[in-house]
């Protein structure tokens, strides 16, 4: 009896996923995507500012050139219009050399090109700059531990990013030259007060000549500590991209996360921040 309800079991199943196979049901697939748009991602420091245009792309598209052809970047300082950014390169854009953005005044860009809408950003203003009080550092077997001080105004809500560069004789030989999201940390622990960030620096000690077959001997002697002050929105947008980056990175699922934008009309983002700057030399125990 059991054989019997067994054999007849597998038949039904083996009927049920030959009859599955052969159903056939047509779906509708909509495969048109949005229209084109700009993607605008701009950078205002105490130097000057900095904007790089791309196009959005379908899907099937993606290999195909993102540059975009006779633009025109304006910019508008407390509302009044002042000049049009100068082109670098096929997605560069900047102020010019005899301009330097002001911390008591508001920017806003408008970008405008053939085809597209006119893309709209929203105002900013550079945030306070924040004066590195002093630095030092403390050798441990496999790196050095840099512990750089600062005081925090108020009000809570600062956001800062600590990045270095190391130097041997003069020459760049590592460096931290872009913010990473997942460095940035605000003042909702500190606030208004003095505070010491630890950081990390690995110094490469050696590097193998394979064609001499010796050791060569690297060694940093100095370092500049760069501390950014962000703007709010710079700070939002960092803090949005770090919350996006670790959604992505879940064994089990994925949720969708949107990366903070101040744009109109296309994709990206303005923000603004300052750096303070703090050399550091190391001796020889150090390394």
């Amino acid at each position: 009896m059991n054989g019997i309800f067994k054999n007849n079991l597998i038949f039904l199943v083996f009927m049920s996923v030959t009859y599955s196979c052969q159903i056939e049901k047509e779906f509708d697939y909509d495969d048109t995507f949005p229209e084109s748009k700009l993607a605008v991602f701009a950078l205002i420091n105490e130097e000057n500012i900095e904007v790089e245009v791309r196009k959005t792309l379908e899907p099937l598209s993606i290999n195909s050139a993102d540059s975009v052809e006779d633009i025109k970047i304006s910019l508008y300082e407390d509302t009044i219009y002042l000049f049009d950014l100068i082109k670098i390169t096929s997605y560069t854009y900047r102020s010019p050399e005899n301009f330097k953005p002001l911390n008591t005044k508001s920017y806003s860009i408008s970008v405008a090109a053939n085809e597209f809408e006119t893309v709209q950003s929203s105002y900013q203003s550079l945030p306070q700059k924040i004066s590195i009080d002093t630095c030092w550092f403390k050798k441990y077997s496999q790196y050095t531990m840099l512990y750089t001080s600062f005081t925090d105004p108020y009000p809570e809500g600062n956001g800062y990013y600590l990045g270095s560069i190391l130097y041997s004789k003069g020459e760049e030989m590592d460096g931290e030259n872009f913010i990473d999201p997942l460095g940035i940390f605000n003042d909702l622990t500190f606030d208004n007060s003095q505070y010491t960030t630890e950081k990390e620096i690995y110094i490469k000690i050696y590097e193998y000549d394979y064609e001499k077959e010796e050791i060569l001997r690297y060694t940093a002697d100095s370092a500049i500590i760069t501390l950014y002050s962000l703007s709010e929105e710079f700070k939002k947008y960092l803090e949005s991209f770090e919350n996006y980056d670790m959604s992505n990175r879940s064994p089990i699922y994925e949720q969708p996360f949107q990366i903070y934008s101040n744009i109109e009309n296309g994709y990206g983002f303005i923000g603004a921040y300052c750096i303070d700057k703090y050399t550091i030399i190391f001796n020889n125990d150090s390394i």
